[in-house]
């Protein structure tokens, strides 16, 4: 609760310092731009240090997870990969769902990952997860470990090619080839 004051009182300051400064223009835009930037401040301040190592939490599927950033516990969505739903999702479960969060159960569980963000990609999505690839504590790509299993699809958002596209895109391919996990005949009906 204390936090959540302290963003107000920071972003009527800075409102009001604006409109000092620059004078008054359109509330809504400049309102828009010190959120964005204060936004920016809290996501590099809850983030930390890029590369930097935190404890998994939780998993709650797999392609996300929780990791305690600075006291706070945070959501982490995977860069680059997507898994099939479990039963927990609006959409429902979907075939090998359950395979793919128990396999990142095995992997996450009882570790502390190292995050990477990606220029290429937003800081955070439209639910405030983290957007960040994850490296497992022997060294390991966890998005790369998870499409060459079969666990998962390569995923390229909005079409926006990111640092790790060819990596997992070559991952995927062998995946298909060896047919493994989702790729594996008669698995998935695919």
């Amino acid at each position: 609760m204390r936090r959540k004051n302290m963003i107000k009182i920071i972003i009527g300051v800075a409102i009001g310092l604006y409109i000092a400064y620059f004078g008054f223009t359109d509330p809504t835009e400049v309102t828009k731009q010190v959120l964005d930037e204060v936004t920016q401040t809290q996501t590099i301040e809850a983030v930390g240090e890029q590369g930097a190592t935190y404890k998994v939490l939780s998993v709650t599927d797999g392609d996300t997870f929780k990791v305690g950033i600075n006291g706070v516990t945070e959501s982490v969505r995977l860069l680059g990969i997507n898994t099939p739903e479990t039963e927990f999702s609006s959409r429902g479960a979907e075939c090998f769902g359950e395979e793919a969060s128990e396999r990142a159960k095995a992997l996450l569980q009882n570790t502390s990952v190292q995050l990477t963000s990606d220029d290429s990609q937003d800081v955070r999505d439209k639910f405030n997860r983290i957007l960040a690839y994850a490296t497992l504590p022997d060294g390991r790509d966890f998005g790369e470990v998870m499409i060459a299993e079969g666990y998962a699809r390569e995923l390229t958002f909005k079409g926006i090619p990111y640092k790790n596209q060819q990596l997992y895109k070559a991952a995927q391919k062998q995946a298909e080839e060896n047919k493994v996990g989702l790729w594996e005949e008669r698995v998935c009906n695919e």
